[in-house]
């Protein structure tokens, strides 16, 4: 870039230049130089300068406290603390949700509530998964009204691919339209299997085929892997199962509820944590692979976010698994920003929204981030840790049915819309959110009842745009309803009751 000083300097003081020069012209001159060394030092505007890669990872049903880098004991995630421990970690964050469906839409659109069109088979369709669908079942299908932070980058160069593995992204779901290159692997399993899910390994493989095949190589992309494996049914593989899994027991999870009629026994419950942990090494491994591989094929930076969409309860609060209630095990997941050299090592103590990653990921792309996501960008939190958050992105909203919670550094709200209940945790105090305080902080009750109130009504105004655009998807056809086997497979995973 030129020097503005040394070239001020060079021409005032060539002798021959100020006989040669009026004072207008020498005026004239100083200026041409003045707009030349601002055009080179604005040339490199943000889409000149290359664009980083994104490999965003997403293990569903992974709580946050089972990883060493939030203070768990066992070795579950070595490579997610090696990431944690040279990367910037976001230690309060938080999904939108308890279940898959709502908190991915909300994580892949950077839209709090998403438009979402409760789909009713028709009549052929109902015959068809009679045994399957009960009477009354609906589906969801995801469509957004407005454009996702995926289909902004899509529009400035980016391809974007998804390696879609839970049943609820299936090809008729909305999800899939939302990148460039869906890579849907789950459609045709049989149901009786085992796993009513791909296993990790194959989701792997199928990455990296796409990495190493790609067409145009040239393209930055954002690749969105999805794991399932540390979702129920926990089977880990036999080598992780020896590490990990010391105590005999059965397995008594089924949909939130209990097999055999009872809660769990003792060393019933401790065999199940122990097989969830045992899958949290297994993906933590497959991470690194897939990371590691990325890393030696691509000469752009690459930059890593690994997350969650839910956690998952053993007992915490008197149930098992997610989409029960909105308890902070079911909600508070992890969250991972790391690059070999453009991030400090950083642990944010605050608040952090997954409607956030969107606009982050369009603002590490030198694309500025669209005004009709809800998210906002978290990048001047890294870049500057002293920097003020505003108050309103410090409180993250999540929703289950009739609940709703509202969690902030300090406090842990829920509110049940239909039944007036509340509870109240101290996040400070009590981080796993045991001790309700709501009959002692009925003045804090009132403020974030009151903070949470606008939240209730945006849904409530999302509930009625996808009742209207249903009545649009009525009167052109409904897409066709998935397959037997992912009807199963959603039922098998108990997103179908």
């Amino acid at each position: 870039m030129i020097n503005s000083g040394v070239v001020s300097k060079s021409l005032s003081s060539a002798g021959w230049k100020s006989q040669f020069f009026s004072g207008r012209r020498l005026r004239y001159c100083f200026l041409l130089v003045a707009l030349q060394v601002l055009v080179l030092s604005c040339s490199a505007s943000p889409e000149q300068v290359e664009q980083p890669n994104f490999l965003v990872v997403l293990v569903d049903a992974l709580r946050a406290d089972h990883l060493g880098f939030h203070g768990y004991s066992k070795p579950t995630s070595p490579y997610l603390d090696e990431l944690a421990a040279g990367g910037v970690v976001f230690d309060q964050a938080y999904s939108h949700c308890s279940k898959t469906y709502g908190s991915t839409a909300s994580f892949l659109t950077s839209q709090l509530f998403p438009t979402i069109i409760r789909v009713e088979p028709d009549e052929e369709d109902r015959e068809r998964l009679g045994s399957i669908l009960k009477k009354k079942q609906a589906l969801n299908v995801l469509s957004p009204s407005r454009p996702s932070f995926l289909e902004i980058l899509a529009e400035h160069g980016y391809s974007t691919t998804g390696v879609l593995t839970n049943p609820n992204h299936h090809q008729y779901s909305g999800f899939p339209s939302l990148f460039t290159k869906p890579i849907v692997l789950f459609e045709g399993r049989t149901p009786g299997e085992r796993e009513p899910y791909v296993n990790g390994r194959t989701v792997s493989d199928t990455y990296l085929d796409w990495l190493a095949g790609r067409e145009d190589k040239e393209a930055p992309f954002l690749a969105y892997v999805h794991y399932m494996d540390v979702h129920w049914p926990y089977d880990p593989p036999q080598e992780l199962a020896r590490r990990f899994v010391t105590t005999k027991g059965k397995d008594r999870y089924i949909s939130v509820l209990y097999r055999g009629g009872g809660p769990p026994s003792g060393n019933d419950l401790e065999n199940m944590v122990q097989r969830y942990d045992a899958e949290i090494a297994f993906d933590d491994s497959l991470i690194r692979e897939i990371h590691e591989a990325t890393l030696n094929h691509c000469n752009r930076e690459t930059i890593l976010i690994v997350t969650s969409d839910h956690g998952e309860e053993f007992m915490d609060h008197g149930g098992l698994g997610h989409g029960r209630t909105l308890e902070k095990e079911l909600i508070h997941v992890p969250l991972i920003l790391h690059s070999t050299d453009r991030f400090p090592v950083l642990r944010d103590p605050n608040v952090a929204r997954q409607i956030d990653v969107g606009p982050t990921i369009l603002e590490l792309a030198g694309i500025e981030p669209s005004g009709e996501l809800d998210g906002q960008s978290l990048l001047f939190r890294i870049e500057d840790s002293s920097k003020q958050i505003p108050e309103e992105l410090l409180a993250s909203v999540a929703r289950f049915r009739s609940l709703f919670s509202l969690s902030t550094p300090d406090w842990h709200f829920i509110s049940d819309t239909k039944s007036d209940s509340v509870t109240l945790y101290d996040n400070q105090l009590d981080p796993a959110g045991l001790n309700d305080l709501a009959l002692e902080k009925s003045n804090k009750l009132q403020e974030l009842h009151d903070r949470l109130l606008p939240f209730v009504t945006l849904h409530h105004q999302a509930v009625l745009r996808g009742r209207q655009l249903r009545e649009n998807y009525l009167a052109n056809g409904l897409p066709d309803a998935p397959t037997d086997e992912t009807v199963a497979q959603l039922r098998a995973l108990g997103y179908l009751q």
